[in-house]
């Protein structure tokens, strides 16, 4: 399954302090088993020299709205540009859990300011397989 959300664009997320993306992203697992999760997208910051952390998050119930304050579960390979500034950089986060059959997964990025500024998020595509 292959989700591209609304961009989220720049998130109010100060130095230190992780904030979701509100992506929005759901999906209802077939069966008890492991999901495979990735995003693919760009990052960049605000303000030039500072950068940027993303790392795929997870739940259950309501996801959570843009600049949330970070809930869910964290998981997978966590994404460090820190001090690309403006400049856009590809972006690549991998995570693994697993799933209870018939229950509904949101998935969101939580983001956090390196340095300083705040993270600008574009063209993200999460890719969701059931094993």
């Amino acid at each position: 399954m292959t989700v591209t959300p609304t961009d989220p664009g720049t998130l109010s997320s100060s130095t230190s302090v992780y904030k979701m993306a509100g992506c929005g992203v759901t999906f209802t697992a077939q069966h008890t088993t492991l999901i495979n999760v990735a995003v693919l997208g760009q990052i960049a910051s605000d303000t030039p020299g500072d950068g940027a952390i993303a790392q795929i998050a997870y739940g259950t119930g309501s996801a959570p709205a843009k600049n949330a304050s970070a809930t869910g579960t964290q998981a997978g390979s966590i994404f460090s540009d820190s001090s690309a500034g403006t400049t856009k950089q590809q972006l690549t986060c991998l995570a693994l859990f697993s799933a209870t059959a018939q229950t509904t997964y949101w998935l969101d990025l939580a983001v956090l300011a390196v340095t300083g500024g705040n993270a600008v998020l574009n063209g993200l595509t999460f890719v969701i397989a059931e094993y």
